[in-house]
């Protein structure tokens, strides 16, 4: 507002026209207005579930157990920081609400990260920032190897059960797939993670409040066509291939030939002049079986 209103005068003066040989420079002036400190979240103001205090109880007694072998060479002053330090250092313990270490970390690494966070929880001294840069330096070089070894183990583990490393892969995969965009009803593309998880939840939510049930569709067969044509069970009939005893017997018709017999007893030779009495029966088995 303030470099606004300046440029604007400034600008109006430029305009006016002066009788006289000197000239108005043309200036702007910007102010920043200072970064507000980013917000600190106090511990003792944190809301605390049941099972987190007894948490931190049982822990307070434990580290309080030792209170004077520990603050032995403390004046009035230190032991209260001491006190002080060790209940802010539980509460964060407790109610660290990201998730848990890495089982992989080594005991010298946890160790080097409980010194780091009860340096952070000091007040500011001196040569603290120093402490940090260093203590910070050595996490990433012991955290650096505790991965690699991790690696290397479970990859030698998955080896010796299955002879691959695809399954190892798998287990010492960091990142999760997530969809990077997705249209809504409207047709336009959504890119924040939470329109999206917004546009999912709708449609399943409409998904399951429709009904999906469908009444079942009665098909009743109105139609006159039979299942089988008359036409196509003359043809089979028709078609049937001739015994070889029937092509010896037209061969030589005057020579006496004993007509064979079927295991129904009925002769094939016959079957052609009942071919129509065979259709009606082979419609009839047909509808039935439909």
């Amino acid at each position: 507002m303030v470099t606004l209103i300046v440029h604007t005068l400034i600008k109006s003066i430029s305009e006016v026209r002066l009788h006289s040989s000197q000239h108005i420079n043309r200036a702007e002036l910007a102010s920043n207005q200072p970064k507000k400190p980013r917000p600190r979240h106090d511990l003792f103001n944190t809301k605390l579930g049941k099972h987190q205090l007894e948490q931190i109880t049982i822990a307070l007694i434990d580290k309080f157990t030792d209170y004077e072998s520990n603050t032995k060479e403390f004046g009035t002053l230190g032991r209260y920081n001491w006190i002080e330090n060790t209940i802010k250092t539980q509460i964060q313990l407790i109610t660290n609400t990201k998730a848990e270490p890495k089982k992989w970390l080594t005991t010298n690494t946890k160790k080097l990260l409980e010194a780091r966070n009860h340096l952070i929880s000091t007040k500011d001294t001196h040569d603290r920032r120093k402490k940090l840069t260093e203590i910070s330096k050595q996490i990433k070089d012991s955290i650096r190897k505790d991965r690699k070894l991790n690696r290397m183990e479970t990859i030698k583990t998955f080896i010796s059960k299955t002879g691959g490393i695809k399954k190892a892969y798998r287990e010492l995969r960091n990142s999760k797939n997530w969809i990077v965009k997705m249209k809504n009803d409207s047709g336009k593309w959504n890119h924040r993670r939470t329109g999206i998880l917004d546009i999912a939840t709708s449609y399943y939510k409409r998904l399951y409040e429709s009904n999906t049930t469908e009444d079942e569709i009665d098909l009743v067969d109105t139609s006159n066509i039979p299942n089988i044509l008359q036409a196509e069970v003359e043809k089979a009939i028709d078609t049937q291939k001739i015994p070889r005893w029937r092509r010896d017997y037209e061969a030589e018709p005057q020579t006496t030939f004993r007509w064979p017999v079927g295991t129904d007893s009925v002769r094939n030779e016959n079957t052609s002049e009942l071919s129509s009495l065979r259709y009606e029966i082979i419609s009839d088995v047909g509808k039935a079986n439909s």
